[in-house]
C-alpha cells in the first residue's frame, strides 16, 4: 500500500463522522434506545466522541483455512473513533476503524482493513427518517464460510429508511439499500477470479407494517425485492422477492433482540441455476440476568453467491450460541459455539458429487477489566471443517482492549464480540 494511500486512510479513521451500527433503529425493528449521543465519552458542546482501540497478539494453527496450510504468528491492532453530532433535532452519528494486521509467515503481513460510515437520524413523535453510508475494505474471507483463504474486497452501501407510527400501536417502515462489491483484479481462488465470478450491485426495497403488544414488545410483518446484477458475469443476474413476519424486544425487555422468518423465491433465467423458493430465518435474542450472566442465540438461513458458476449459489444455515458469564467484580468467561452448513444446487440441479460443508468452532476465553475503561484477557478458538475440504485449526491470542464496549468486528473478532 502507498505512502499516500496510508495517509488517507489513517485521516479518514480520525477524522469522519460515521454511522455506529445498532444505534439506529431500522424500519422492521424500532425500539425506545435512549439519545445516541448518550453514549459519548467525552462532549464538546454539540459534538461528542469516544475513542477506544484493541489488539490482540496470537498463534494460528491453520492460517489459511485450507486442508493444506501452515501456521503463522499473528498482531491485530484496531483504532476507532465514535462520534455523534447534534444540528437542531437531526443526529449525525458515525464510527471509524482502522485495522492494522501483521503477520509472520504470510505474504500479505502488513495489511490494513478500515471501516468508514455515516448517518443522518432526524428523530421525530410521529415520522423519523434516516440516510447512511457506509464504506468497508477489507482483506478476509470472501464468501461467508465458503473459502478460507482470504482476498481483498470493497464494499459500499447506501441506505434509506422512513419509520412512521400511524396510530396507536400501529408503525409503518420503508426501506431502499444499495450495495456494490468489488474484489481485487488479482484474487483467484481455484483457477476463479473473484472479481469476474462475484462483483456485483445488490439494490432492495423492503416495506413493513408492526404492532405494538406491549411497550417492550412488537410484531411485524413486511416485504422485500432484492435485485442482483453482476459487472463481469451478467449472465448470473437474478431477482427474488421476501415475505416475513417477526417479532421485536426492547433492549429493556427480559429477552431482547429480534427474530423473524419468512419465504424467499430467487430466479436466474440467464444462468440456467435452479431457481429457490424456500423459508428463510434470521434471529438474534439475548437473556440477561443482573449484569452476571448474559445469553445470546443466534440464527441465520438465507442464499449466498458461490465463487464456483457450476454450483451459481448456496444456502447458508447458521446458528450460534453465546454466554457470558461475570465470575467477580472483574474477571468474567465468555464462550460460543457455532455451527454453519452449505447446501448447493448445481446448473442441472442437485449436485451428484455432494460438495455440501459443514463448519463448527468452539470458542473459551476469559477477560479481566482494569477499572471502567481497559478490559484484558485470552481467547482459544477451535475450527472444523467437513465436507468437500476437511481442515482444522486452532487460534490462541491475548487481546487488550481500551475506551468502548462498542468495537467494530472487520476481520477477527475479540470474545464475546462474535
Amino acid at each position: 500500500m502507498s505512502l499516500l494511500r496510508t495517509r488517507a486512510v489513517l485521516a479518514c479513521a480520525l477524522l469522519t463522522c460515521l454511522a455506529s451500527p445498532g444505534v439506529v433503529a431500522t424500519a422492521r425493528a424500532q425500539s425506545t434506545a435512549p439519545d445516541p449521543f448518550s453514549f459519548a465519552r467525552y462532549t464538546y458542546g454539540a459534538l461528542g466522541l469516544t475513542p477506544g482501540f484493541w489488539m490482540t497478539v496470537g498463534h494460528d494453527s491453520n492460517a489459511t483455512r485450507e486442508q493444506v496450510s501452515f501456521d503463522d504468528y499473528e498482531g491485530i491492532f484496531v483504532p476507532q473513533l465514535e462520534s455523534w453530532l447534534r444540528v437542531g433535532r437531526a443526529r449525525i452519528i458515525g464510527v471509524s476503524a482502522l485495522e492494522v494486521l501483521r503477520y509472520r509467515e504470510q505474504k500479505d503481513s502488513g495489511t490494513l482493513n478500515h471501516f468508514n460510515s455515516a448517518t443522518l437520524v432526524v428523530p421525530g413523535a410521529r415520522v423519523s427518517p434516516s440516510l447512511s453510508y457506509s464504506h468497508r475494505d477489507h482483506y478476509a474471507r470472501p464468501t461467508g464460510f465458503e473459502i478460507g483463504r482470504k482476498s481483498r474486497r470493497v464494499e459500499d452501501t447506501v441506505e434509506a429508511k422512513l419509520d412512521i407510527d400511524l396510530a396507536s400501536r400501529f408503525t409503518f417502515g420503508a426501506s431502499g439499500r444499495s450495495l456494490r462489491i468489488r474484489y481485487d483484479a488479482d484474487a483467484i481462488y481455484q483457477a476463479s477470479s473473484l472479481r469476474e465470478k462475484l462483483n456485483r450491485n445488490t439494490d432492495s426495497a423492503s416495506a413493513s407494517f408492526g404492532y405494538k403488544l406491549t411497550p417492550l414488545t412488537r410484531v411485524f410483518a413486511g416485504a422485500d425485492y432484492v435485485r442482483d446484477r453482476f459487472e463481469l458475469s451478467p449472465d448470473r443476474d437474478g431477482d427474488g422477492y421476501r415475505t416475513y413476519g417477526g417479532v421485536e424486544f426492547d433492549p429493556q425487555a427480559f429477552v431482547s433482540g429480534a427474530a423473524m422468518i419468512g419465504r424467499r423465491t430467487f430466479t436466474s433465467p440467464t444462468s440456467g441455476s435452479p431457481s429457490f423458493s424456500g423459508m428463510f430465518a434470521s434471529a438474534q435474542l439475548a437473556y440477561a440476568n443482573q449484569d452476571r450472566t448474559r445469553l445470546v442465540v443466534g440464527i441465520d438461513r438465507d442464499l449466498a453467491f458461490s465463487f464456483n458458476t457450476n454450483l451459481s449459489y448456496y444456502v447458508l444455515n447458521s446458528m450460534d450460541v453465546g454466554l457470558t458469564q461475570r465470575l467477580s467484580s472483574r474477571l468474567s468467561f465468555a464462550a460460543t459455539y457455532a455451527r454453519h452448513t452449505l447446501g448447493y444446487n448445481a446448473l442441472t440441479g442437485p449436485v451428484d458429487k455432494n460438495p455440501d460443508a459443514r463448519e463448527q468452532s468452539a470458542t473459551g476465553g476469559l477477560s479481566f477489566r482494569v477499572g471502567s475503561l481497559t478490559r484484558v484477557g485470552v481467547d482459544v478458538d477451535h475450527t472444523r471443517r467437513q465436507g468437500g475440504e476437511r481442515w482444522n485449526a486452532t487460534r490462541i491470542v491475548a487481546f487488550f482492549a481500551y475506551g468502548t464496549d462498542r468495537l467494530q468486528r472487520l476481520d477477527r473478532p475479540l470474545p464475546g464480540e462474535r
